[in-house]
């Protein structure tokens, strides 16, 4: 089992996590336990965590929510408020958070407020989540059709990261946590983010040390920059046009995953970078393709266009209105200090549009 340490949070990292969370628990002396999970985590991975880790079965109380993005809201945060206050749960209770991204940034979020702060722990259950949501203190739900707009940074007491659960996951579910890795070996001076590209982040061919990789790279990251001021924002690499589009897919009812969006956005980026910061067009045309092999193209219209345009401007991470994309100026070379302007943002989105013809090409 691996350890690592994360300010005051520990993060332990192996098949055999589940069977210690007994003991680490017992040594806490919480006065109540409850397990906040979705209605696919219930189905496909409580069985093996009470399993390894009996002690739950007995002493916690479960909270359901409904599976899905959408259920990232104010509605099921006072329902996890609610079943707390009715449970009488007081500050030494423990909120076990086991789900992807959605599960653990609301359950954070919960137990933080929760009279005023309760200590949680996460057990993310996807690719996704280990690799990002569960690492580095950010929790929130999403508000109005925006992503993480409400929110507190707050670190988990312990992350307990078990690769048996990616077994559970679709192959889609897989490629989504594939990308947030690939990101971040895009953001270190690394030659791996090739390989992890090439092998067209397909389950059967994931190497544990890739996941470790970019654990250890946000940790290092995060450290310097807890509440992202500055240096921490490189991490969104892709993220402020995925965002965008994230949004875009849910209010339209054709959903798309996050690591999906982020691979959009990257795209979208990464032309950016081009044009702005001179970063290769080879590699900026290499990283595209491969990309849209592995996720199905987007379409989008002209009126989504505007869209994607209105949703970039209300992103939260925006300085006064003004939209800072991460740019690359070379890989592991990141730049925060670039404004894209209206006008910019359109070409970017028409760049990204006329993608299609050439992505129907590719694939008759």
């Amino acid at each position: 089992m691996l350890q690592l340490q994360d300010q005051d949070s520990r993060i332990f990292v192996g098949q055999e996590v589940l069977a210690s969370l007994d003991v680490w628990v017992e040594n806490l002396k919480v006065s109540s336990l409850f397990i906040l999970l979705d209605t696919n985590t219930q189905l496909n991975c409580l069985p093996l965590l009470l399993k390894q880790a009996p002690l739950l079965s007995q002493k916690a109380k479960l909270i359901c929510i409904p599976a899905g993005e959408e259920n990232k809201n104010l509605e099921n945060l006072a329902f996890i408020w609610k079943v707390l206050s009715e449970s009488l749960a007081d500050r030494h209770s423990l909120l076990i958070n086991l789900g992807g991204g959605v599960i653990g940034d609301m359950g954070g979020f919960a137990a933080a407020t929760y009279q005023r702060g309760i200590p949680f722990v996460l057990i993310p259950t996807t690719l996704l989540a280990m690799a990002d949501a569960s690492v580095g203190g950010k929790t929130g739900i999403d508000f109005r059709g925006l992503k993480n707009q409400i929110g507190l940074f707050m670190r988990a007491k312990a992350v307990f990261i078990c690769p048996l659960f990616l077994q559970t996951l679709s192959k889609a579910q897989f490629q989504s946590g594939a990308m947030e890795i690939f990101k971040m070996a895009l953001l270190v001076k690394d030659t791996s983010w090739k390989e992890i590209l090439y092998r067209g982040f397909e389950p059967t061919q994931f190497k544990m040390e890739d996941l470790i990789l970019a654990i250890t790279a946000k940790l290092q990251i995060v450290a310097s920059d807890f509440k992202e001021s500055k240096q921490r924002k490189i991490l969104n690499l892709g993220h402020t046009f995925g965002h965008a589009f994230e949004s875009l897919s849910l209010a339209q009812n054709r959903p798309i995953s996050h690591g999906y969006a982020v691979a959009l956005g990257l795209v979208c980026e990464l032309y950016f970078s081009t044009l702005r910061l001179g970063f290769s067009v080879l590699i900026q045309k290499e990283i595209e393709t491969e990309l849209l092999k592995i996720f199905p193209y987007f379409s989008i219209s002209e009126n989504d266009i505007c869209i994607l345009k209105a949703s970039l401007l209300q992103d939260k991470k925006n300085n006064n209105q003004k939209v800072y994309p991460v740019l690359l100026t070379a890989i592991g070379v990141a730049e925060l200090t670039q404004e894209i302007s209206q006008v910019e943002i359109e070409k970017v989105f028409y760049y990204y549009q006329k993608l299609e013809v050439r992505t129907l090409n590719a694939h008759a």
